[in-house]
């Protein structure tokens, strides 16, 4: 905290019940998975954001509410496809938004994302905004339709990033980074913070 008070900080312990443990899936991609975005639909900001407070050393504004009806039918729909095999990775997009969500499920895999954004999601709030209510998930590609049908039903936004190949993370128009180079600037992360205190 380099000597600063640090922000007020409530943490909320849960625990949860899982009945099948071979059911259970992790963040990172499967090759050849087919991988979308899902949104119970609030509007992207950088209030509140880590962007903001590193970049623009801006710490305010409020993050946007969740709409807790959105999150149910979100939540539902995930429990539903998880317990029926063909949602295969899940991931939430919060610290460092979408960008960083994206980078997360990369690593974790071990396999890369040519990836495609609709043009109005081409902005700092959409790859930045710690949007609530916003997941990553890979789906078996014979699935697609499944996902797609199961999502307009839910009122869910529902956004096709692409088809998670090859050894580079790529936002179409923004960046290609190596899953390797990822990996490396993550595993040193901490190390980075501590020494860069030593005298």
């Amino acid at each position: 905290s380099e000597g600063q008070a640090v922000y007020p900080t409530p943490v909320v312990g849960m625990v949860g019940s899982l009945p099948d443990v071979t059911k259970a899936v992790g963040l990172g991609f499967r090759e050849g998975c087919a991988v979308y975005q899902l949104s119970a639909g609030s509007a992207p900001t950088l209030a509140g954001s880590e962007w903001l407070a590193v970049l623009s050393s801006v710490d305010a504004g409020l993050p946007p509410l969740p709409d807790l009806d959105g999150e149910a039918r979100l939540h539902e729909l995930l429990r539903s496809g998880i317990n029926d095999g063909w949602i295969l990775s899940a991931h939430d997009v919060s610290e460092g938004g979408l960008a960083v969500a994206l980078a997360e499920c990369a690593i974790a895999g071990n396999v890369g994302l040519p990836s495609a954004l609709p043009s109005e999601a081409m902005s700092v709030e959409h790859l930045f905004g710690e949007t609530p209510g916003v997941v990553i998930i890979g789906v078996r590609a014979d699935q697609s339709t499944t996902l797609e049908t199961r999502s307009s039903h839910a009122n869910l936004a529902c956004h096709r990033l692409g088809v998670a190949v090859g050894r580079d993370l790529t936002v179409e128009g923004v960046f290609t980074i190596a899953v390797e180079q990822l990996r490396a600037a993550h595993s040193r992360a901490l190390e980075a913070q501590v020494t860069r205190f030593d005298p």
